[in-house]
């Protein structure tokens, strides 16, 4: 499994792409330092996650007490989520049910960074 959490865009969005079999370990290390950025911001961060080369996911509560601090946060913008896959959906339908929060679903990273860049003021 590989994972990397990078700015896509300094002060605005962060980037975590994940790939293989993803353990809750590969998913709670990056939570918690996209938590930290959060911490540190002043403003608003967003965050793309590419779920497209993820061959395999952990249970939901292994993360969900890490996912609900995250989008809780004052600090949380967008979500946006690539990768159109019905184990990630109803991940995304959980949390929704849980907590409020914005995040849109899409196809490709280039949609992901055109729907930040137009659609989010």
């Amino acid at each position: 499994m590989s994972v990397e959490l990078r700015w896509h865009e300094p002060g605005k969005t962060l980037a975590c792409t994940y790939s293989g079999k993803v353990t809750p370990e590969d998913l709670t290390g990056p939570l918690e330092k996209i938590r930290k950025h959060f911490d540190d911001s002043t403003s608003p961060l967003n965050v793309i996650v590419d779920w497209r080369q993820a061959t395999d996911y952990p249970f939901f509560a292994d993360y969900m007490f890490h996912g609900l601090k995250l989008i809780r946060h004052k600090n949380m913008g967008w979500i946006v989520l690539i990768g159109e896959d019905r184990t990630l959906k109803l991940w995304v339908d959980l949390f929704a049910n849980i907590s409020n929060f914005r995040y849109k679903i899409v196809s490709t990273f280039e949609e992901a960074s055109e729907f930040l860049r137009t659609a989010v003021i």
